[in-house]
């Protein structure tokens, strides 16, 4: 469950003793600023069984530290039959010039193990261009990282989703329908080709009129193959 509106004193053990009386919590934690470290205002909770969070929800109002808090379902089954909807891996878009590898890596790490991380560069500048994917130990994560959506990296907002494999990305026959013509350049250049011909053909019957063989005009009878 995803919780919200959590005071800022309360604690990853205060959190969990409160829902333990809905049921066996089997995970929790409140997510913190990876540099002050304080809690960011909101937290999640697993069950161990969905009867726990049944008992959540059927309660109108929760109260923890003296502040109303508002859980959750966080991940909500959403009909998306074209795209992954379990994976292991994220994109993350909008980062700023700055943030490095290891500035990724260390935010991400509070939600779940990282088993890999990567920003995309340029090969020109060797910048990256502000976007990259990170591969989590557990395919949970994910869905913990995707309900928040946007997090705050290097004191700037990015936006994070599931990585979608290239084929949904860009459906199969996306390509058909295209018009394939040459470029303007060859097409310029197979026109001149042809008035060249005509005007070798033009000057072939001229001068054979006049019994004038051996002239230009009979090159160009042979590289065009006019009879």
């Amino acid at each position: 469950m995803f919780i919200g509106g959590l005071s800022w004193q309360t604690t990853q053990e205060g959190l969990k003793e409160y829902f333990c009386k809905f049921g066996e919590v089997k995970e929790c934690m409140v997510m913190r600023d990876p540099v002050t470290k304080r809690s960011r205002g909101f937290g999640f909770v697993t069950y161990a069984e969905q009867a726990g969070v049944e008992k959540v929800l059927a309660q109108n109002r929760h109260e923890l530290d003296s502040k109303t808090i508002d859980p959750k379902v966080a991940f909500p089954r959403r009909a998306q039959p074209k795209l992954v909807t379990r994976t292991k891996k994220i994109f993350v878009g909008g980062l700023s010039v700055n943030t490095t590898i290891e500035d990724v890596k260390q935010y991400f790490d509070q939600f779940g193990k990282v088993d890999d991380a990567m920003l995309m560069f340029d090969k020109t500048t060797n910048r990256h261009r502000g976007f990259g994917f990170v591969t989590f130990e557990n395919e949970d994560v994910v869905e913990k990282v995707c309900e928040i959506h946007f997090h705050e990296i290097n004191n700037k907002m990015v936006e994070c989703k599931k990585a979608q494999p290239k084929e949904v990305m860009t459906p199969t026959g996306s390509a058909r329908g295209r018009s394939r013509v040459m470029p303007y350049g060859m097409d310029a250049f197979m026109l001149g080709i042809g008035m060249l011909g005509k005007f070798a053909l033009h000057q072939k019957n001229y001068h054979l009129q006049f019994g004038w063989h051996n002239t230009p005009s009979l090159i160009f009878s042979v590289v065009f193959n006019i009879s």
